[in-house]
């Protein structure tokens, strides 16, 4: 863990905890948090970049055997996505705070594995960069934006889109709603 404005945490290699967690935290102003190697936990994964202008890029793996795994960016930030993130339970990601969201922004290599998945965030993927999933259940809520989803196999689905369309498919699977409002609706099986 860091603190102080502009701090910086940069993995590039392997942290393992066997039987506990893991918590790569940075608290002030454009701080960062840069996951390019491994991170596995037998407990939770908890990455946090706090203060404003404070985000998370994951490059590498985050993993957790037999919990969850939770990403939160400070206000206003991001969390990028660009690797896998898997948990036996949940995973939350969380962009920015209720007052001032961030997107989640998602590149060719993404790819989130769980149970449950929640995100918040200003927008989450885009048209031409979808979140990809294996996850069983997504509650997914954007404040200014839309959420564009490739899920692998079944649904279940609770989506809220302001400012933008909910674009969600399943590639091998039904897709069950709970509840989907958007500017716009896609959803494909």
């Amino acid at each position: 863990s860091t603190s102080g404005a502009n701090s910086v945490i940069a993995l590039n290699d392997a942290v393992s905890a066997n039987s506990g967690t893991v918590t790569l935290a940075t608290n002030g102003n454009g701080s960062t948090v840069a996951v390019g190697g491994t991170v596995s936990a037998a407990g939770t994964v908890l990455v946090s970049a706090g203060g404003p202008a404070s985000g998370i890029t994951v490059d590498g793996d985050l993993t957790s055997t037999a919990a969850n795994v939770e990403l939160t960016s400070g206000a206003g930030s991001n969390i990028t996505l660009n690797g896998t993130v898997s948990a036996n339970d949940s995973v939350t990601l969380t962009a920015g705070t209720p007052a001032n969201r961030g997107a989640i922004i998602v590149g060719e290599n993404n790819q989130i594995i769980a149970d449950a998945l929640v995100a918040t965030a200003t927008s989450i993927g885009a048209s031409t960069a979808r979140l990809n999933t294996s996850v069983a259940s997504l509650d997914a809520t954007s404040t200014n934006g839309g959420i564009f989803v490739t899920e692998a196999d079944a649904l279940d689905l609770t989506a809220s889109a302001s400012g933008g369309a909910v674009d969600v498919e399943t590639t091998d699977g039904a897709l069950t709603l709970t509840s989907v409002s958007g500017d716009s609706v896609v959803l494909a099986t």
